[in-house]
């Protein structure tokens, strides 16, 4: 029994012994997301995307106040109860109409960025991967992850450089 306990502990040990010797890097991902070409595209894109969803919520509010300003005037021009009954739940179900519409163009926003930034981001994890295989590194984590890092591989450089980006001053991160 103390033999099978032994070997049991043995194998585990060198199990353990293999994950350990894996070498560890680390990069600082956002400031490589920074630095892409394509990002300022990505930029004006989705600035373009929002002035018009913000013009078409302009539009809307404006919609709104202009019913609102009818309804005043026809409480004030002593409109049935009936017809401010109608104007009233008009005004309500316009209010409705906007919030839903603010909603999904929040929504909206989230996927044109999402869409926008996935292309940069599969690059960047392409760029890593090709840079950690080619470095030995097992293990590659982003910085603003890391609560403490002492040691550890600084693959930033290797990956800007992979990506054809200039060199940064300094890569962020620290102990």
């Amino acid at each position: 029994m103390k033999k099978i306990i032994f070997a049991m502990c043995l194998f585990m040990a060198s199990g353990f012994t293999g994950v350990i010797a894996q070498k560890v890097g680390h990069v600082d991902f956002q400031s490589i997301m920074i630095a892409l070409p394509e990002r300022k595209s990505a930029e004006d894109t989705l600035k373009k995307f929002a002035a018009s969803i913000q013009n078409d919520m302009r539009i809307m509010e404006a919609r709104y106040q202009e019913r609102v300003a009818q309804y005043e005037r026809d409480k004030k021009g002593g409109a049935s109860a009936d017809v401010l009954a109608v104007a009233e739940q008009d005004i309500m179900e316009y209010q409705q109409r906007i919030m839903n519409f603010e909603e999904k163009a929040q929504e909206r926003m989230q996927m044109k960025e999402s869409e926008l930034l996935k292309p940069m981001i599969d690059k960047v994890k392409a760029a890593v991967a090709k840079v950690a295989k080619a470095q030995g590194v097992g293990y590659v984590f982003d910085i603003s992850q890391l609560i403490y890092m002492e040691g550890g591989i600084d693959l930033t450089a290797l990956v800007r450089k992979e990506l054809g980006l200039p060199a940064a001053a300094t890569t962020g991160g620290g102990n």
